[in-house]
């Protein structure tokens, strides 16, 4: 059912599907009366088949004109395809990669997808569009959940970003992070994995938010962005549900951004790390986090005052993911080999079947 709850809009109450011949759905949610804001960030859940994508704008009301933006798209997704995000700007607003900004503030939105198949038998699937938002002026705070323990730790895995591939690694802590809180939820993918399901082919990277969310909703997830506050973070956690957090920091005093003590990385000007448990000792209450950032996976656990963090927590974004709720998975592994043909060049073979590679695979 279409809903704002605190700062989260749900759009997922729609009939519209295709028609019997065409390679285009458009879908149009009602208008969202919301409290004043000024950033938006959107997720949404699919599943998109070879030869599918799925294009999510929104469109928000000056909350002084009136006035209506322009539709502005958050990019093309696809779980195959060589998927982007946009650009865009007029009057009112403007996008970045993920994120909505308003010049002056907002106090309605409205969502629009656009679903597209090459051919009629295989048809893209949206099952919800999310949106949070945010206002730098007056917050608007999250619903959360009734009162949760007073201490938890969760056995969320733990993996370092730095003992993956050289040319990635360093760059990866998105879907490092992801790939911790899927495992802890019983699947077993590797960093790699969703690293090549959520990379942006515009963006030239891997730290969409929008996309990595939606990579895991591809897996059957429920998965959204959302800002957050530290109140519906630990009633995540009581729940038993790890959750991702963007943050900035540097591990010394005198570093380049907030202090974080016992911090994984020397400076870090973006960054998402696994939180997995809280507790308080001496009155002072800390959060558990699976930081990927640290050399080796024996040394990702760590534990962060949450005085610190609460600074190094950047924009209040997190990862949400809930249950599976879809069977039908687009990502699949598959058995491969290479087999030498003469000196660094290979063959290689997918289910007992030559794969052709374009000449710029690797670039």
């Amino acid at each position: 059912m279409n809903h704002l709850t605190g700062n989260l809009l749900v759009f997922d109450s729609f009939t519209q599907t295709f028609a019997e011949d065409a390679r285009i759905c458009e879908i149009l949610s009602p208008d969202f009366e919301t409290p004043a804001f000024d950033k938006l960030v959107p997720s949404w859940n699919t599943t998109t088949p070879h030869g599918t994508s799925v294009e999510v704008f929104a469109s928000v009301r000056h909350a002084e004109t009136g006035a209506w933006s322009t539709w502005h798209s958050f990019g093309l997704w696809g779980a195959t395809i060589a998927r982007h995000s946009g650009s865009s700007e007029d009057e009112i607003a403007s996008v970045d990669t993920d994120t909505l900004a308003v010049k002056g503030e907002a106090n309605g939105v409205r969502l629009r997808v656009l679903l597209r198949r090459e051919c009629l038998d295989a048809t893209p699937v949206v099952r919800r569009v999310f949106a949070t938002i945010r206002c730098a002026r007056e917050p608007i705070d999250p619903v959360v959940l009734p009162a949760p323990a007073a201490s938890v730790r969760l056995t969320t895995p733990a993996y370092s970003q730095m003992d993956r591939h050289p040319d990635i690694g360093r760059v990866i802590c998105s879907a490092t992070t992801m790939t911790a809180l899927l495992n802890d939820r019983g699947e077993d993918l590797l960093p790699e994995e969703l690293s090549a399901a959520n990379f942006d082919y515009v963006y030239r990277g891997y730290g969409n938010w929008s996309f990595t969310t939606a990579a895991a909703s591809e897996l059957g997830y429920r998965a959204h962005v959302q800002y957050g506050s530290f109140d519906l973070v630990r009633g995540e956690l009581a729940a038993g549900r790890s959750v991702g957090m963007a943050v900035h920091y540097s591990s010394s005093p005198d570093g380049d951004h907030p202090y974080l003590e016992n911090g994984a990385a020397r400076n870090t000007a973006g960054h998402l790390i696994a939180i997995c448990g809280y507790c308080e000792e001496d009155g002072v209450e800390y959060y558990y986090s699976c930081d990927s950032a640290s050399n080796g996976d024996a040394k990702c656990l760590r534990r962060y005052r949450r005085d610190q963090l609460d600074i190094a927590w950047s924009g209040r974004i997190l990862y949400l993911v809930d249950g599976n709720e879809q069977k039908e998975r687009v990502f699949r592994r598959v058995n491969a080999s290479l087999t030498p043909i003469s000196g660094a060049e290979y063959a290689l073979e997918a289910d007992g079947a030559p794969v052709s590679l374009a000449p710029d695979f690797v670039t």
